[in-house]
Order: structure tokens, then C-alpha cells, then sequence
């Protein structure tokens, strides 16, 4: 897919906004003043991840898992 924009800056918002809602895509931003692509990637969170919320079930069987772990011993 391809769109146009006014500035650079108008068509990075829009490549992010793509990216968030679609974040296997590789998406680019072409500068057509410096004749160049830039790749878009999300900013990542301390642990790593791209979304905080990308495990719809979140991380609470690993604290269940743990906790009969510990009944156990």
C-alpha cells in the first residue's frame, strides 16, 4: 500500500499508525528529497515487546503455574 504526504513527518505518523495495527508488516517511509527509505518499527517496552497488550490472556498462568509449584514442595 502507498500513500503520499505534505512532509515527512505527516507520513511517518501515518507509517506508525499502519505499524501499530499491523505490526508483521515491514513499512517504510520514502523521502523523496533524500531519495531514501526509512524502516518504521514500533518503540519496544523495557521487557522487550513491541505492544504491552499483545497476550490477549495476559501473563496470569505463569503466576498460577508458579503458585502449584510451591504448594508442592
Amino acid at each position: 500500500m502507498k500513500s503520499e504526504h505534505e512532509s515527512y513527518e505527516a507520513a511517518e505518523k501515518a507509517a506508525i499508525a499502519i505499524k501499530k495495527r499491523h505490526p508483521k508488516l515491514y513499512v517504510t517511509v520514502f523521502d523523496a528529497k533524500e531519495q531514501r527509505h526509512t524502516l518504521v518499527e514500533l518503540p519496544t517496552t523495557a521487557n522487550g515487546r513491541h505492544d504491552p497488550n499483545h497476550n490477549r490472556h495476559g501473563n496470569a498462568a505463569t503466576p498460577r503455574k508458579a503458585a502449584a509449584t510451591e504448594r508442592r514442595r
